[in-house]
């Protein structure tokens, strides 16, 4: 996504480098009045209206990087949200980006939980983690682990060892003999440690991310 290019400076990062909000301004009313020219309506922004326009851009909309503003710029070109009837309309442009930057946000937000998930789908694809182990070979590194076991009510009265029934018993091995885990986030372990706390509910393995 172009909003997660680190490569391309963002409007603030432009006005900030040149340590002049005008330096951004301007290169903004460039990109405007290449729309201003290309639209066929009679009446033109005035240069005045290009600075003020550039000025709230900068203002609203600093986190945009060059490249998605070029990009915002072109749709306008081609009328893909407000159009330009005898005049090119200030108030239709910042409409127009508003809208962009809503959908930008949107893509933005879908592309950072979708990449949540496949992190969460790797850590759980990983071999197990014996606590029990964690804690005897590494004594004083996981505390919070060590607390757990300590209390009364800790994981080891969450986790259960074997299988309820039948049906779970023959769910629990694969034809290579692993687990065939059955993941349950244990909400009164999560809400111990501060992390998530994923246990088999077949075999009784746990896993802490």
């Amino acid at each position: 996504m172009l909003s997660e290019r680190d490569d391309v400076p963002t409007l603030k990062d432009l006005a900030v480098g040149y340590e002049d909000f005008r330096v951004a301004a301007d290169w903004i009313k460039v990109q405007l009045e290449v729309v201003n020219s290309f639209c066929n309506t009679k009446a033109k922004l005035s240069t005045e209206q290009m600075y003020a326009i550039s000025e709230q851009i900068l203002a609203l909309y600093d986190d945009l990087n060059l490249l998605e503003f070029i990009l915002f710029c072109g749709r306008l070109r081609r009328g893909v949200y407000e159009k330009f009837y005898g005049a090119v309309d200030a108030q239709k442009i910042l409409v127009s980006l508003d809208t962009f930057y809503a959908e930008r946000n949107k893509l933005l937000m879908d592309k950072r939980e979708e990449d949540r998930k496949k992190a969460l789908e790797e850590e759980l694809r990983k071999p197990g983690v014996n606590p029990r182990k964690l804690i005897a070979e590494h004594p004083g590194k996981y505390k919070t682990l060590e607390r757990l076991y300590a209390s009364d009510k800790g994981l080891q009265g969450i986790v259960k060892k074997v299988p309820d029934s039948r049906k779970e018993q023959k769910m629990l091995k694969k034809e290579d003999g692993t687990c065939n885990h059955r993941w349950e986030c244990d909400e009164k372990a999560w809400n111990r440690s501060h992390k998530a706390v994923f246990k088999c509910r077949l075999c009784g393995e746990i896993r802490i991310i």
